[in-house]
């Protein structure tokens, strides 16, 4: 008897960025009596890919994991494995599945920001957030109720804080606590809100400020297409002893 290789079949899938899907290692035998292992090639494959054996055939189970986080609503991504059937002659088939990865949207994630200034002087803040979804734009709002200075949200996404005379009873060494809180909103709606804390330090009568900065490690995502950074305030010109920061 002449034997005749397995046939196998290639095979295309749909999953959303997280979603496991499960699929029958599918191929035909005219050689019915034929046994069968299977083998995988999953180089270049993103996500994982594990092999079971369930008696009558066999089974891939694959998790996409993290891989495809950055897909952001609606974007597409294709990943693809190989599967080989070998009958007990050493004859084989192999074919490709492929598999399409639709994203979904990921929220973004703000992180509390802390910076400092003085009593008279304004501090531009940096939001602070990230997102998995890196092709995302963002709006950013402040809510400042409660809020003993004034809040401008600038054209390139910072924040401009100024104390507004609310802290000048403040002696050189002496502090005061301030704060608001920011909302970022990506392009789908899901929202994330954090918190601004600022030390305000007092200067007393001596003393004057030229200015505050802040810089950041952090990369900001907006609607305005900036990079952004907060972590922290660099002040200059102004009395070693000025700040006490806790």
């Amino acid at each position: 008897m002449v034997n005749n290789a397995p046939i196998t079949f290639p095979s295309e899938f749909i999953r959303h960025e997280n979603q496991p899907g499960v699929w029958r290692a599918i191929f035909q035998d005219q050689n019915l009596g034929d046994t069968h292992t299977t083998s995988l090639n999953t180089e270049g494959l993103k996500g994982t890919l594990t092999l079971t054996d369930q008696g009558l055939f066999d089974v891939f189970l694959y998790d996409p994991g993290a891989e495809f986080d950055y897909l952001a609503e609606g974007e597409t991504a294709t990943t693809s494995f190989t599967y080989t059937i070998t009958d007990q002659h050493g004859a084989s088939g192999t074919s490709t599945v492929s598999i399409t990865i639709t994203g979904k949207n990921d929220g973004p994630v703000a992180s509390s920001v802390y910076a400092g200034t003085v009593e008279d002087g304004a501090v531009v803040i940096s939001p602070h957030f990230s997102d998995a979804d890196t092709n995302d734009s963002h709006t950013i709002t402040v809510e400042t109720d409660g809020t003993l200075g004034t809040v401008t949200v600038n054209e390139d996404g910072n924040f401009t804080y100024d104390p507004n005379g609310q802290f000048d009873d403040l002696d050189q060494g002496e502090f005061g606590f301030d704060s608001f809180t920011y909302m970022v909103t990506d392009e789908s709606g899901a929202t994330s809100t954090e918190t601004v804390n600022v030390t305000v330090n007092g200067r007393g009568e001596a003393a004057t400020t030229q200015g505050e900065s802040t810089t950041s490690d952090g990369a900001l995502r907006d609607s305005f297409d900036t990079s952004l950074t907060a972590e922290g305030v660099t002040h200059s010109n102004l009395y070693e002893d000025d700040f006490a920061f806790v």
